[in-house]
């Protein structure tokens, strides 16, 4: 859905609000299993605010012939009228879609990597190449939650042709697994099972199996290509069968089935009594029979559509290293990613593990793979506002630069996302227009409960000011909440009732708002973008012997700093640390406690007053 003011036709779902009497509207089918559903609201007139006309419609490609006394079951549409807020009534539409695909596997891997498509390497990769990678992530990242590593498009002999080339990956693709495996890591792979090269041995094999796209179809997947028709005998067991051959045989976790999408453009298929939709669900269930439950699928099509065999799923269009879409270029900038998720927030950690692509650092050689070096290169705090926004959603985070070219502060900014949140980030300003600039994460933790609150500027010619309102936020406006920015490593004071925030040119203020205690207390760990959620495990005040202590799980090789904010009345004794020797240094009421943790493992601190 997008954001529209008046009329609107849509695939899946809708949500309408009334501002002035605060009302939300909200349909969506629950299911697309012959059908491709949409629904469609119409204002009263011109400047009316009431609907004047709501269609919920079953689109059956081809039509379906309903015989005399025969019968024709509609999708099931899911509409709710009565809701007080509109993000509850999203958020319970999602859970309703999951509940009916089948809701989330606890074995599923969440592909947080990178996309080596994506990089200088396009589709020449090799052995050597990704095994340099590998060895880069296991070292540097692994131990920080990017235990998931990818291989993309330029492994296999051609589009067709599933097996390794044996000029770039001459040991198989088993044995890469195994090699991302033995590191401790999951291993995921690409493949694109419905496109098929015409000079592959596929082809040659099982022409009966390959038709050519319609005409709306060329103009997207070209003239030459042809696609697998699963309908046709034996395609869909090879499937199954390339699918078990990936996972079972060679040990890949995830697959990434790219390309699936094509089998709605077919020109047509064996089976002719099926709808379109039916053939791609035909599709998408071989695909998930030959991988089992145990392993992870990411696609691409309509989550409506294939969304019940799928962990994750790309919401969006291919992104390329720029803040906004370049005129002229096909692919999404930064902007334009984050705005669309941030609209499809609610079936993020729903249903699927939703995925924007990838963010990016933009290197100059990322840069020249997507012809871009014309536009203007991202800043630090551009990518670090597109890689806040990415953790922000509890889907996938995905890198589009080389990660053995990283340099050390974008390792850093690495190193603070992962995990991501359970639930996705409420953009809390998503009907006002535009794109979204405050996210609101409510935090609940073992150490307790607080808000991360993400306010973004899209604009790149100056500063802008935005005003939290902390009842929107969910919080009391009674009650008073420290302001601690995370990516400024700042602290800004206490704040009651509501904020006004300063945003630089193309950056995002990350911000924990914590309830005020009125005695020594805990703000921020430099770990990770949640400020002490993740890994913070007890936390006490001692009121009688005046001794703020806690505990958390520490990370190996890594310079901690813990922030304790010290009212006026009191006055820091002494500091200890069971990782070691701590330096402290006070500025104002903000006491940073620095130390290096060595060793992984529980990491015990006290401070006395």
């Amino acid at each position: 859905p997008t954001i529209e003011q008046g009329d609107v036709l849509s695939l899946g779902s809708v949500a309408g609000y009334n501002p002035t009497a605060q009302r939300p509207f909200i349909a969506g089918f629950l299911s697309a299993i012959s059908s491709f559903p949409q629904v469609r609201i119409e204002r009263a007139g011109k400047d009316s605010e009431s609907i004047g006309l709501f269609r919920a419609e079953c689109v059956y490609d081809p039509p379906i012939e309903v015989q005399p006394g025969g019968r024709l079951e509609s999708e099931l549409l899911y509409i709710a009228v009565s809701e007080s807020d509109p993000f509850v009534g999203l958020e319970r539409y999602g859970d309703a879609v999951s509940h009916m695909s089948g809701g989330k596997s606890s074995k599923r891997v969440v592909p947080h990597s990178w996309d080596s498509w994506s990089t200088k390497y396009r589709t020449d990769i090799n052995e050597e190449r990704m095994l340099s990678t590998l060895d880069f992530v296991d070292k540097n990242l692994k131990r920080y939650g990017w235990t998931h590593f990818a291989m993309d498009d330029g492994w296999q002999v051609s589009l067709g042709d599933w097996q390794a080339n044996p000029q770039k990956f001459p040991h198989g693709m088993k044995w890469f697994a195994d090699q991302v495996h033995a590191r401790g890591m999951t291993a995921g792979i690409w493949v694109a099972p419905f496109k098929v090269d015409p000079k592959s041995e596929l082809a040659q094999q099982h022409p009966d199996w390959l038709v050519a796209p319609n005409a709306v179809g060329k103009e997207l997947v070209g003239e030459e290509t042809r696609i697998l028709d699963v309908t046709a005998p034996g395609a869909s067991d090879y499937v199954k069968a390339l699918m078990t051959t990936i996972t079972k045989e060679w040990g890949y976790d995830a697959v990434k089935a790219d390309y699936t999408y094509y089998l709605l453009f077919m020109d047509t298929w064996r089976a002719a009594r099926m709808t379109r939709a039916e053939v791609l669900r035909t599709g998408m269930r071989a695909l998930r029979d030959g991988i089992g439950q145990d392993k992870s699928l990411m696609s691409f099509p309509p989550g409506v559509l294939a969304g019940p065999y799928l962990d994750s799923l790309r919401i969006g269009d291919d992104t390329a290293p720029v803040w906004r879409k370049a005129e002229g270029k096909w692919a999404w900038g930064c902007v334009d990613a984050l705005t669309n998720a941030a609209r499809r927030y609610y079936m993020g950690s729903y249903t699927w593990a939703t995925d924007q692509d990838c963010a990016f650092f933009a290197h100059g050689d990322t840069r020249k793979r997507w012809d871009m070096l014309e536009q203007p290169p991202l800043t630090m705090n551009q990518s670090i506002a597109w890689f806040t926004g990415a953790a922000l959603t509890g889907g996938v985070v995905e890198v589009g630069d080389d990660f053995s070219g990283m340099t050390a502060p974008e390792l850093s900014v690495l190193r603070r996302l992962l995990p991501v949140p359970a639930r996705p980030a409420r953009p809390v300003d998503l009907f006002d227009g535009g794109s979204p600039r405050i996210w609101s994460l409510p935090v609940h933790s073992p150490v307790g409960d607080w808000e991360i609150a993400g306010v973004f500027n899209w604009d790149t010619d100056g500063e802008r000011k935005v005003t939290l309102d902390f009842a929107q936020l969910g919080m009391s406006p009674s009650s008073v909440y420290t302001v601690f920015d995370f990516w400024a490593d700042k602290y800004y004071g206490t704040a009651q009732g509501k904020l006004n925030v300063a945003v630089g040119p193309g950056s995002v203020r990350l911000l924990g708002l914590k309830p005020y205690e009125g005695h020594p207390m805990f703000l921020s760990t430099n770990r990770h973008f949640t400020q002490g959620a993740t890994d913070c495990t007890a936390l006490s005040w001692d009121d009688t012997g005046k001794r703020l202590a806690g505990a958390f799980n520490g990370v190996a090789d890594t310079d901690y700093e813990l922030k304790v904010l010290v009212p006026d009345e009191y006055t820091m004794k002494t500091v200890a640390v069971s990782a070691g020797s701590a330096q402290t240094k006070q500025d104002g009421k903000v006491l940073t406690i620095a130390f290096h943790c060595a060793a992984a493992g529980p990491v015990n601190w006290g401070v006395d007053f």
